[in-house]
């Protein structure tokens, strides 16, 4: 799989995961974005799919603003029995990649993004790709999220 249609189909999840949320909390785009002290363009421009990624600050104020996990806002929680071994290199492919770019997480973006390794690398073999989570593709997650 490419690393634009990774992106693209991350993205993807991330703006159905925003409308769900926004459907179940009966949230409207401006009160939200007003609470969360960001500019409604930047939710917007994100739903329409005029941009690929949003900031993880962004990400996280929206979150909170709502009085969910960042990993609630994303749709990434764990829905499956985890596998713990799986998870575990989901976390260190996470760090490295972290580590190799030079950028410094909180744990709670930490856990975040490694479920979503975790889930993306459930889905492809799901779809019957070898797939194991490796520090190429916990870089893409951290791209995506645009916190590089």
């Amino acid at each position: 799989m490419r690393k634009t249609q990774l992106k693209e189909e991350i993205a993807e999840i991330h703006r159905r995961a925003i409308r769900n949320v926004m459907a179940e909390h009966d949230l409207k785009v401006a009160p939200w974005c007003l609470k969360a002290g960001i500019t409604e363009g930047a939710l917007r421009n994100f739903l329409s799919g005029a941009v690929d990624s949003m900031g993880a600050n962004t990400l996280e104020l929206l979150a909170r603003a709502a009085g969910i996990s960042l990993g609630e806002l994303l749709g990434e929680e764990v829905h499956y029995k985890a596998d713990n071994n799986l998870m575990m290199h989901c976390v260190d492919s996470i760090l490295k990649a972290a580590k190799t770019k030079k950028i410094k997480l909180t744990r709670a973006q930490e856990m975040t993004y490694s479920v979503m390794l975790y889930n993306h690398v459930i889905e492809y073999r799901r779809q019957g790709e070898i797939a194991s989570p490796n520090e190429a593709m916990a870089a893409l997650i951290l791209q995506t999220a645009n916190i590089n």
